[in-house]
């Protein structure tokens, strides 16, 4: 039995559809993650999933209860914001066992699981100091151990790490997933961040406008996505236009920038001839490829942007179509040169619209 399911959740503010018949579940233990843009529904879906909203239909189950009418203090939930939420006026052990006070939990079995927690998120020894003087980081630690202490079944996170910089931001989403590991407490994840999704998820469901698009493994997502929105909201995934030119033996035949290419024949669907979009990593393709490629096209330098860990090259194809290669180096510099680029037709994703 899944930890959670939504059946059927819809959810309207006038003319702004959040949820659209939205079905799925979470497994016990999973680190689950809403990813998606502004507007796409996944702080909503958390804030129903929490009690803090109510869905026009369908229902919230937890642990095989149906717990839609249930309020948010009976949910055995416990949530993170983005905003650390901390209490200014109490030290750091105070916040901790602040849940556990409330419900009369002994001091002494307080005062242990708070140590407990302290020495998890890395603040042992902070006991005592005031929550209002320690860095951003270690607010949003206090907020987290604040959460776990009252074993939840399902800790919520809204976008917990969008007000820290960087390298902090980066380091927690590492510590995150080692908490969540630890302590096999089931987390639903709320973000817009790509990199941070693929980071620490077990599973991301991508959300569009209410729709829930793709619920994949993050690799499967990030390499066999199933539409254009998907394939275009990860970065470095160039979607193109091609066309179906025959279907046989579980294979295609491509026609794409004028070259025909034969590519496997996406599992369990069937596909017929005619205009078709497709993705293609842009570090699946090769400028100046080796030979023996089976696809390779020519292209015209457009721009070579330097981004650090990898080189980006701007290309326009003959049809006009533009598409990014991203290389390791500097490949070529000089624009308006006429260069071939490859790739290997198992790495050519065919796209659902």
């Amino acid at each position: 039995m899944p930890l959670l399911e939504l059946r059927g959740i819809s959810k309207r503010f006038g003319d702004v559809i959040a949820a659209r018949q939205l079905d799925l579940t979470v497994r016990r233990g999973e680190f689950f993650t809403f990813l998606g843009p502004s507007g796409s529904g996944k702080s909503t879906l958390l804030r129903i999933i929490a009690g803090l909203e109510r869905p026009d239909d369908g229902r919230v189950v937890i642990d095989g209860k149906d717990v839609t009418s249930v309020p948010p203090w009976d949910r055995g939930l416990g949530m993170v914001f983005q905003q650390y939420a901390v209490f200014p006026h109490m030290t750091v052990a105070q916040n901790v066992a602040y849940g556990l006070r409330v419900r009369n939990v002994p001091p002494e079995v307080r005062r242990q699981r708070v140590a407990e927690l302290l020495a998890l998120v890395g603040l042992k020894g902070k006991e005592e100091a005031n929550v209002a003087v320690l860095s951003g980081g270690e607010q949003q630690r206090v907020a987290l151990a604040r959460s776990l202490a009252v074993h939840p079944k399902l800790l919520l996170l809204d976008e917990p790490l969008g007000a820290l910089d960087e390298k902090i931001r980066r380091d927690m989403q590492t510590e995150l997933k080692h908490i969540q590991q630890q302590t096999g407490t089931t987390f639903i994840y709320v973000t817009h961040d790509q990199e941070e999704a693929l980071t620490m998820s077990d599973r991301i469901a991508v959300l569009h406008e209410g729709h829930l698009v793709q619920c994949d493994l993050p690799e499967v997502l990030f390499r066999r996505p199933r539409t254009r929105f998907v394939a275009s909201f990860f970065r470095g995934s160039n979607v193109l236009e091609a066309m179906v030119e025959e279907v046989k033996h579980g294979r295609l035949v491509l026609r794409l920038a004028g070259k025909r290419v034969i590519v496997p024949q996406p599992v369990g669907r069937q596909v017929t001839t005619g205009p078709v979009a497709v993705a293609i990593r842009a570090e699946d393709l090769q400028v100046r490829p080796r030979e023996g490629m089976h696809l390779w096209m020519e292209a015209t330098l457009v721009e070579v942007v330097y981004r650090g860990t990898n080189v980006d090259h701007v290309l326009a194809l003959d049809d006009g179509q533009r598409l990014v290669a991203a290389s390791t180096r500097r490949e070529v510099d000089r624009p308006g040169m006429r260069i071939p680029v490859g790739v290997e037709p198992e790495q050519v994703v065919l796209l659902e619209d």
